[in-house]
């Protein structure tokens, strides 16, 4: 049996009915909650980056999904609220930030948004939050996100070698 939750709505699935409930559809802005009963599983989501998105955000809490398909600072992602305030406050399942206005930044564990997790967010003021790529020259690690350079040492240890260079 599978229950699957939204801020609003909910839908049930057992093998002998099927879906039912007044959730009847998803959306990838807002967040879900989804219990197994049985054993756990993953649940994936197919299909292309649906480009720039906008999230309505409410007074209090919001539940919100991370619709990217890459992992973005907390501080980058949630930098597209019109403001933040003192108190407002983002959690995923195991870590949690905070809005520290005298640093003017989220401080906490929860330093990266990841896709296929939801979180919950508590605002002060309601707004939009705008799930976008970056067109601003200024910011290049949204602008080339799947691009990296690695610089990295290999140890091979005592394996032995054909050529003779280790």
């Amino acid at each position: 049996d599978i229950t699957l939750k939204s801020q609003t709505a909910f839908a049930q699935y057992t093998r002998e009915t099927g879906w039912q409930g007044p959730l009847t559809g998803m959306d990838v802005r807002p967040g879900y909650m989804i219990y197994l009963s049985t054993h756990e599983d993953t649940l994936t989501l197919v299909g292309e980056d649906p480009g720039q998105l906008t999230l309505p955000l409410q007074t209090k809490w919001n539940w919100i999904g991370y619709p990217r398909p890459g992992i973005l600072e907390v501080n980058s992602v949630l930098g597209n609220l019109l403001t933040a305030y003192p108190g407002d406050l983002v959690k995923s399942q195991f870590e949690f930030a905070e809005f520290d206005s005298e640093k003017g930044s989220w401080i906490g564990n929860l330093q990266y948004f990841q896709p296929g997790r939801g979180y919950k967010l508590f605002v002060t003021n309601g707004g939009n939050l705008a799930y976008l790529k970056s067109t601003d020259p200024g910011n290049l690690s949204l602008k080339h996100e799947f691009c990296m350079t690695l610089t990295a040492i290999v140890d091979i240890g005592s394996l032995p070698s054909a050529d003779g260079l280790l």
